[in-house]
């Protein structure tokens, strides 16, 4: 992994941040939660999903890429949720964020996709935007 460059001139992404999350494919808009480590990893938390792990990196002057994968959870696969992905389903989150100037928000564009075991295609795929705004403390 290369460094991440959290040190380096202008904003950072380094926190925890709360995300909403919409999407082009008329899928219901969701919330998630967000830690980015200084060292260039990140963790996220879907209410649907589960927790995905990941990468990131300084693009520009506070602009950020990050990607994550998230292993779906078997109760994500099933009643009541509308996702019928196969036992071992994994969520692919790649995007390009830009903080503010404020320092606590930023706003992006990602892309999702599915893939099963055994299956060299994505299942399920989809797109839109993220903001997410720093969890601070008053």
């Amino acid at each position: 992994v290369q460094p991440a460059l959290a040190d380096g001139p202008g904003r950072t992404l380094v926190g925890s941040w709360e995300v909403f999350i919409t999407n082009e494919q008329e899928l219901p808009p969701a919330l998630d939660m967000t830690t980015v480590n200084r060292d260039g990893t990140m963790t996220n938390s879907d209410f649907l999903f589960g927790t995905g792990h990941g990468v990131w990196k300084r693009a520009g002057d506070g602009q950020f890429k990050m990607k994550f994968r998230t292993p779906i959870l078997a109760t994500a696969s099933g009643p009541p949720f509308f996702f019928p992905f196969p036992p071992g389903s994994v969520l692919t989150v790649t995007a390009t964020v830009m903080v503010a100037e404020n320092g606590i928000t930023a706003f992006g564009p990602y892309q999702a996709v599915v893939h099963a075991p055994d299956v060299p295609d994505p299942v399920f795929g989809f797109n839109g935007n993220i903001a997410l705004s720093r969890i601070t403390v008053d």
